[in-house]
């Protein structure tokens, strides 16, 4: 397991699957991680599609606040959401993950997203020896693209009116990436949360 400053990011427990599924039953959250129709999920679908989900990701971390203990009080780990890399295309040879992150809704807008995926982006490039990272984000979600794009993804194209929205209209999916050698360049520049520091939990 992994720590940012604010974060902690482990393996799948058991005890994880209520929170995976709330995840996954939250309209705010799901219109922006799937192209699929936004049905209610159960416990059949967490083993017949989030499990073998979790089995085929290169890695897969739930994310959770880390425990802070003061003098008068201990503030227990909360979850905050999940996140993962997959090989593309299916093929090891040529060191390029697809990238993916989901919060609930309460722990968005607290610069969680940006923590975790600067840790990400950092970790695929510099532990996992990756080439490139791959993503994709619906033209509606605009503060995630804008987001993608001050870390440094670059728009690569779209499918046109590719996913009908909830409320009857077409979209856009946009796909981004980003290099190894973008990221090395661009290291230290990505403003004053670039100096999260990164650490192993013991």
């Amino acid at each position: 397991m992994y720590t940012t400053d604010r974060l902690l990011l482990r393996a799948f427990e058991e005890r994880d699957k209520p929170d995976i599924l709330a995840l996954y039953n939250d309209p705010a959250v799901i219109r922006w991680i799937t192209k699929d129709y936004l049905n209610p999920r159960d416990l059949q679908y967490f083993e017949t599609s989030i499990r073998p989900f979790i089995g085929r990701c290169f890695v897969y971390a739930v994310i959770t606040t880390r425990e802070f203990q003061d003098a008068t009080s201990i503030q227990h780990p909360t979850f905050v959401g999940q996140v993962f890399l997959l090989h593309s295309m299916d093929t090891t040879k040529n060191r390029d993950v697809t990238l993916g992150i989901a919060l609930r809704t309460t722990c968005q807008g607290k610069g969680y997203g940006t923590e975790i995926l600067r840790f990400m982006i950092g970790h695929a490039f510099s532990a996992l020896g990756m080439h490139r990272l791959s993503l994709s984000v619906f033209e509606g979600n605009k503060k995630a693209h804008q987001l993608y794009k001050t870390l440094g993804f670059v728009d690569e194209g779209r499918l046109r009116e590719a996913n009908r929205t909830p409320e009857g209209s077409w979209e856009d999916l946009i796909y981004m990436s980003m290099l190894e050698k973008e990221w090395r360049r661009d290291e230290g520049t990505l403003g004053d949360d670039s100096s999260i520091v990164i650490r192993m939990a013991s």
